[in-house]
């Protein structure tokens, strides 16, 4: 089965589009800077923590079938 592709873009715009997000985001950074004195966190590893992505965000998505979604295993990221 081939993946779908999702611009890495438009997958950061999609998680963090409210402002708590970036909260959330960035006391896990602190914690983690705490806790080992320094913070590493990937595209890849933040799209793994989903439990599932809608169809509307990936390149090409199908319109006919808006209410789809995909795991991450699913998902090819792309630039």
């Amino acid at each position: 089965m081939s993946k779908v592709k999702l611009k890495k873009e438009r997958f950061l715009d999609w998680y963090f589009n409210e402002p708590d997000d970036y909260l959330i985001f960035a006391r896990n950074i602190i914690s983690e800077l705490r806790t080992d004195g320094k913070a590493k966190t990937s595209i890849r590893e933040l799209l793994d923590g989903c439990s599932e992505l809608p169809n509307y965000i990936m390149e090409d998505h199908n319109e006919e079938d808006e209410d789809a979604y995909y795991c991450p295993t699913e998902i090819k990221l792309i630039d």
